[in-house]
């Protein structure tokens, strides 16, 4: 293991160090040391932390606004660079992980940026439509938002009620029709066949046919390998670690194969199987809520746990954990992320206790906080 090159990084908040290690740079929070080196037990995100889903979750989000921004708008619009920057403005409030949310909202922000052209809006360059549709999401995140969706189509009312547009909102809203399940929303739908694939017609809510042959969940394969899992199971003696995600356990079981055999399924948490078969349980467990990482601690008989994740949600999770006094720490990787260098600004500003490009870089991570005096 290389020598720890150390360099204090200071933002706004808190005071970081730079640990350049065989595995690349991770940052750790200055005062979150100690606490790391006691950690008896790992907790992991799925989507984009174990598993790569940027070319199957993420890319399902831009192809279905792309596909339904078409339909409404007559016109082919690339989300582009600016989409990944608006996906990552909106998971950064903790409040829009789930895709089909993300996806809605960005159809939203883009149609509010196009009714400000008028009648020019078919005219006008995609990129410019993005940018200021990038820059109205910046304004709402940095404003409002605090409701998830609800908070959108407040924001759509408005918006087309100032433009005189309102018949163009319920055209809009009832196209989409969304939040709604695959069977009454194109937008659902669309995600869900984009997804899994389906070589029949795929039917969406109103009556709209569309057809993809091939599932984008081909695309998955995981972030994590077994020598670090390994490391994992050692580092806390000897416990499994567990998952906490909005994923299905059997997709999570088919995308890390053999590697699920490190974690404790049994201790872990599969929102969208609550929402299937204990829907009354789902709010009291849904993310950021810590209900979940304070029911697998008191099954693993944990003192001090160890949150790594991806995402807005799983750092308040971990933080709302700490305010019903279980000792639990918040990772922050970003490799995998829409936009890398803005979830790495995001994690310090809020206070991770580490920030890393990989979960791979855990084990190391550790081991060197531990040979520290």
């Amino acid at each position: 293991m290389k020598s720890p090159k150390k360099a204090t990084m200071t933002n706004n908040v808190d005071s970081y160090v730079e640990f350049e290690l065989n595995s690349g740079r991770v940052l750790v929070r200055r005062e979150s040391i100690p606490r790391l080196k006691s950690v008896d037990m790992f907790a992991f995100d799925c989507d984009g932390t174990l598993i790569d889903t940027a070319e199957s979750f993420v890319l399902a989000t831009f192809r279905t606004a792309e596909k339904i921004l078409e339909v409404l708008h007559g016109r082919e619009i690339d989300t582009g660079r600016q989409g990944r920057q608006m996906l990552s403005a909106l998971r950064q409030t903790g409040l829009y992980n789930n895709d089909w949310d993300s996806t809605f909202a960005i159809v939203c922000f883009v149609s509010m940026a196009a009714a400000e052209y008028d009648g020019r809006s078919r005219k006008v360059p995609a990129s410019e439509l993005m940018e200021r549709a990038n820059a109205l999401v910046r304004e709402f995140t940095a404003s409002e938002g605090r409701k998830g969706i609800e908070s959108v189509k407040e924001l759509m009312m408005r918006h087309y009620s100032s433009l005189s547009r309102q018949d163009d909102y319920s055209r809009i809203m009832h196209y989409m029709n969304y939040p709604n399940l695959p069977d009454q929303s194109p937008l659902s739908a669309l995600y869900l066949r984009l997804y899994l694939g389906d070589s029949a017609t795929a039917g969406g809510g109103n009556g709209n046919a569309l057809k993809w042959p091939d599932g984008l969940i081909g695309n998955e394969h995981p972030l994590v390998d077994a020598g670090t899992m390994e490391s994992i199971v050692s580092l806390s003696g000897g416990r499994k670690a567990v998952i906490l995600t909005g994923n299905k356990r059997s997709f999570v079981a088919a995308g890390l194969g053999a590697l699920s055999n490190y974690f404790d399924m049994d201790s872990s948490l599969f929102i969208t199987d609550m929402e299937e078969s204990r829907a009354e349980e789902l709010e009291r467990f849904k993310k950021p809520s810590e209900a979940g990482l304070l029911r697998a601690v008191e099954r693993t008989n944990s003192t001090c746990v160890l949150y790594t994740g991806d995402s807005g949600e799983d750092m308040l999770m971990v933080f709302a954990a700490r305010k019903k006094g279980v000792h639990a720490l918040f990772t922050g990787v970003t490799g995998n992320t829409p936009d890398p260098e803005s979830f790495r600004d995001y994690f310090m500003e809020k206070g991770a206790d580490a920030v890393m490009e990989s979960v791979n870089q855990l084990p190391e991570t550790l081991a060197l906080l531990r040979s520290l005096n």
